[in-house]
């Protein structure tokens, strides 16, 4: 090990190797030779040595797990990405399988699985994965986006249920990410009925904080304007100056988008003489 960490590899390779003669039915040894691959793999710009060393790895990974009577999520865990890696799913999804059964409360496991789920199109399996997710307390070690979460399913359904079902609503971040999701499908009614959920609830919690509470309303509104859709966004402007009356910005963007949803002069006349 203290060879690897010198960057020393061939040597290491080698010392792991010896351990393994020695103690054949050992599994560390093993361990320390697929990660060992799998780090050599991640670094070398050659296709046929990836592919060697990412072969190998999953060959010494496979001896550990055979030598481990109990079983190591954190094996089937690595195995299961080397092969998402290259590309092998059925085996992938084996190997995420067994590192979830030996630890089910590991998001770290549930979370890179759904994710594998949605990459494949196994939607129904990647929505119950990300519902189990969120019903985990501690989720340290996971990058959970979850605009990004919803904007690849979004790929694979429009029911506004599996998108509610997939991230936490008691969070601000994940309504945003929602709202705007839905907006982007052309969902409009979804989008506005989440904002205003996410407004009342920001109120409820933050009212006091003028200045946070003028951040969401700009947000908001910054987003429906990115999308032309100037009445919402004017309505959220609105609600932005209430918040900070003498902010020019708002007074201008609220200029501007009066201007432009104002009918033109000459229509204006000829519905008048009509």
């Amino acid at each position: 090990i203290n060879l690897e960490k010198k960057f020393s590899w061939q040597e290491a390779e080698a010392a792991y190797r010896k351990a393994a003669f020695f103690a054949p039915f050992y599994e560390d040894p093993y361990k320390a030779l697929g990660g060992l691959y799998r780090k050599k793999a991640g670094l070398t710009i050659s296709r046929e040595k990836k592919a060697e060393f990412y072969g190998l790895a999953i060959q010494a990974l496979n001896r550990a797990v055979e030598l481990e009577p109990q079983g190591s999520g954190r094996i089937h865990f690595v195995l299961a990405d080397l092969y998402r890696t290259r590309k092998m799913p059925s085996e992938a999804f084996a190997h995420y399988e067994k590192a979830m059964a030996l630890e089910p409360m590991n998001a770290l496991f549930v979370f890179e699985y759904a994710q594998f789920a949605l990459e494949q199109g196994e939607v129904r399996k990647a929505i119950q994965l990300f519902e189990r997710y969120q019903m985990i307390p501690f989720k340290e070690g996971t990058s959970n986006n979850p605009c990004k979460l919803l904007r690849t399913l979004s790929a694979h359904t429009r029911n506004p249920f599996d998108f509610k079902r997939v991230i936490a609503l008691d969070q601000e971040e994940d309504r945003f990410c929602l709202a705007k999701v839905f907006g982007e499908q052309g969902q409009w009614d979804q989008a506005a009925k989440e904002f205003n959920i996410l407004m009342k609830k920001t109120e409820a919690s933050r009212g006091h904080d003028k200045g946070y509470m003028k951040s969401m309303a700009e947000s908001v509104a910054n987003f429906y304007s990115s999308h032309d859709r100037l009445k919402e966004a004017l309505d959220y402007y609105e609600e932005a100056l209430k918040q900070d009356p003498n902010n020019p910005i708002y007074q201008q963007e609220i200029s501007n988008l009066n201007s432009k949803l104002q009918p033109p002069m000459e229509q204006t006349a000829e519905h008048a003489v009509v």
